[in-house]
């Protein structure tokens, strides 16, 4: 894996940008009446049913859940020492981000109904290790997002076409770093836990031009610890990251979509990705999207 390095001039920060920075502060305070709000203690009143037991525990089950199984994946990306493709998968250290080069493998299983017509990215942030940067090169017209997300798999920063984000070095912090940010940076967005997830998403079309077109800005899609910026937009190879054979995959009945992979993955199919692709003369493919009635999906 080899790096190149370039100047990348530090883009002006626009107006509708610190508006909207000073509208959705990092992180989020809590309502100034909450405390008000919360009962003094439980009501001895009430009964505690065994069915009502049994919601209570689901519910714990279905929030507890996303945290669980982030901080498992941190465990899994820790043992990972370097960039390199394992099968249909990808695997990155902690506090860097590996590419694809096309679209994902259908033989995986790690993601349930990813998107069809995007490149995909993967990486996972140790934020009381080290702040990271992620680099933003110049995507031109094509779609792209990076979903960001804190342990709760909440998101905690506006990176995307949909956002208006120009190119630059952004900052992730965890919620008790209290670094000097350094010069260049545009913008420094701030995660509620030290753990989090980065997973950029890039528009492709499913011609042999766009394929070919498409990588030269995944090369400039990059991410890594604070120590290693130097103002200089660096660049990855991608394609010629070692591959190595994957464990056997173990073949499950396919059921569908849960509820909650439909609304996690319908947030991204956007009205403004649809006229994209409108626009492109491509087909929205989506899988989730499918399912839906024409009269939503427009």
């Amino acid at each position: 894996m080899t790096r190149q390095t370039a100047p990348l001039a530090k883009a002006p920060v626009r107006q509708s940008e610190a508006d909207a920075a000073g509208l959705n502060p990092q992180p989020l305070p809590p309502s100034p009446n909450w405390a008000r709000a919360m009962p003094p203690g439980p009501d001895t009143r009430v009964k505690i049913t065994e069915a009502y037991a049994a919601h209570v525990a689901r519910d714990a089950f279905f929030w507890a859940w996303p945290l669980v199984n982030m901080y498992n994946r941190r465990l899994a990306f820790s043992k990972m020492k370097e960039h390199r493709y394992v099968g249909p998968l990808l695997e990155a250290p902690l506090n860097g981000l590996t590419m694809l080069t096309d679209y994902v493998n259908p033989e995986e299983r790690n993601v349930a109904c990813p998107n069809q017509d995007v490149v995909y990215g993967l990486g996972l942030l140790a934020l009381d290790v080290s702040p990271v940067v992620i680099q933003v090169p110049d995507f031109g017209d094509r779609f792209w997002v990076y979903q960001i997300v804190d342990l709760r798999t909440d998101s905690f920063a506006q990176l995307g076409k949909m956002h208006g984000t120009t190119p630059g070095f952004y900052l992730l912090a965890g919620p008790n770093w209290q670094g000097e940010v350094p010069k260049g940076v545009t913008k420094v967005f701030r995660a509620s836990s030290n753990t989090a997830l980065a997973a950029p998403r890039i528009f492709q079309d499913d011609t042999p031009e766009d394929k070919r077109a498409v990588q030269s800005v995944l090369t400039g899609i990059v991410m890594y610890p604070l120590a290693d910026y130097d103002g200089r937009m660096k660049s990855i190879a991608w394609s010629k990251l070692p591959k190595v054979p994957g464990a056997p995959q173990v073949k499950r009945k396919r059921v569908g979509c849960s509820r909650t992979s439909f609304s996690m993955s319908f947030r991204w199919c956007s009205p403004m990705r649809r006229r994209y692709l409108a626009k492109k003369r491509a087909t929205h493919s989506c899988s989730l999207c499918s399912l839906l009635p024409k009269t939503i999906r427009k």
